[in-house]
């Protein structure tokens, strides 16, 4: 539509004359894609994108379509038809437009009053990783057809389910998409960095945009294939992309620019979304902080809120799982044993930072760290919102490790070698 319609000069003739036309990418705005895609398949009984929305100045819907060609054929209304007539509706019979706004508004608020669904399990993990096998393109890697987008929080799943599974081709898949990715034209190869997305299948042709996002999530997938493999290139990329986003991404005041507008869109209604889009699902990253805080903080209460989010999308989710790759990363941290690493010691100590440095190096997405220090005045900080770390103290006056798992710790020990034994990784 965008080179048959929206370029024409006839067609912009129309929509200049009476409408206010505002397009809206869906990746970068999965939160508005997602409330007016719902009106559309209330509308036409489907949905699909191109998606054409026609609305009331206080953005309530009141007709839907998919794509509509630039002349009416074959049964399918064409833009140059139908504006003129919305437009005569609009101006003879705006009550009745109105009322059939309010009508759809409300229909849309009352579907986002879900109920509570059911756990989601190991096979819905494993459907999301089946997905993934299915849409990999084995000669260029990444998924699916162009435009290609980094979708690190995809990344980030399927190292996690190799992590669990040992499986493979999944740390393949994962392996040809980060080094074709870097070495395709998608990255800056000059400046560092990458651009958001890539117009065609070998990553050669970018689109000459970079967001601070994108990076963000890249460095962390990056950082866990050095960690998975070992490989030092995995680790080389991520040290360019934070050197890009210093020198180029960051203020004189120390805050980040992030490339996209800092304006607000007022929605219909306040969607709850939780499969991804270019950046991962806010719902989906809440779960995961949840999950990671109720470990850290020994809060029943955070895992009791992650488990209903979860639950309350479960039936959603089962439809599509690999369309919510940072819910599957939560659920993989939900699924398995995790364990709790507190290190008890002077915070600046070579000992303790040792520690610290030891635990960063593998790839271990089922822990969390907390750092109590030593002395008991100066980790009341961490004592008070981590209460089960109160008795814990440092042996001999030297670091000292305690792994729990699920808060069962094993003996306290000084020695690196006996804290990544404890955590399997020795």
């Amino acid at each position: 539509m965008g080179h048959e319609s929206f370029a024409d000069n006839e067609v912009a003739g129309l929509l200049n004359k009476d409408f206010i036309s505002i397009k809206v990418d869906r990746e970068e705005r999965p939160d508005i894609d997602h409330v007016y895609m719902t009106v559309t398949q209330a509308l036409t009984g489907s949905g699909s994108w191109p998606m054409t929305i026609i609305m009331t100045p206080d953005k309530k819907p009141f007709y839907a379509g998919t794509y509509f060609p630039k002349n009416s054929r074959w049964g399918r209304p064409g833009l140059m038809e139908l504006l003129p007539k919305i437009a005569e509706v609009w101006r003879n019979d705006r009550n009745q437009v109105n009322d059939s706004a309010d009508r759809i508004t409300r229909h849309v608020v009352s579907l986002g009053d879900g109920r509570p669904g059911t756990n989601l399990d190991r096979q819905t993990l494993d459907q999301a990783q089946a997905f993934f096998v299915q849409a990999y393109d084995s000669d260029q890697g990444g998924f699916g057809q162009p435009p290609k987008f980094p979708s690190a929080h995809q990344l980030s799943f399927l190292l996690r389910h190799y992590h669990h599974s040992q499986n493979q081709q999944t740390l393949a898949m994962v392996e040809k998409t980060l080094t074709q990715m870097r070495l395709g034209g998608i990255y800056d190869q000059l400046g560092f960095g990458f651009h958001r997305y890539s117009t065609d299948a070998q990553w050669l042709v970018p689109h000459f945009e970079k967001m601070l996002y994108d990076q963000a999530m890249l460095i962390m997938a990056y950082t866990e294939a050095y960690q998975a493999t070992g490989k030092v290139f995995y680790a080389g990329v991520a040290e360019e992309i934070i050197t890009y986003v210093l020198r180029d991404m960051t203020s004189t005041e120390g805050g980040f620019f992030s490339a996209e507008d800092a304006d607000s869109e007022k929605l219909l209604v306040r969607s709850k979304v939780i499969y991804d889009g270019a950046i991962p699902s806010g719902n989906s990253v809440a779960v995961f902080n949840l999950l990671r805080l109720g470990h850290m903080t020994g809060s029943a209460d955070n895992l009791t809120k992650a488990e209903r989010i979860i639950k309350s999308f479960s039936a959603e989710v089962e439809q599509h799982p690999a369309g919510h790759s940072q819910l599957m990363v939560a659920l993989e941290f939900a699924l398995n044993p995790n364990y709790e690493v507190v290190i008890v010691g002077q915070p600046q100590s070579e000992d303790t930072l040792s520690m610290l440095a030891a635990l960063r190096k593998p790839f271990l997405p089922q822990k969390v760290v907390l750092l109590r220090p030593a002395d008991h005045e100066a980790a009341a900080e961490v004592t008070d919102i981590a209460p089960f770390t109160l008795p814990m103290a440092a042996k001999n006056g030297q670091a000292t490790a305690y792994v729990c798992q699920e808060f069962a710790c094993k003996l306290p020990t000084t020695s690196i070698d006996q804290m990544l034994k404890n955590l399997r990784q020795k």
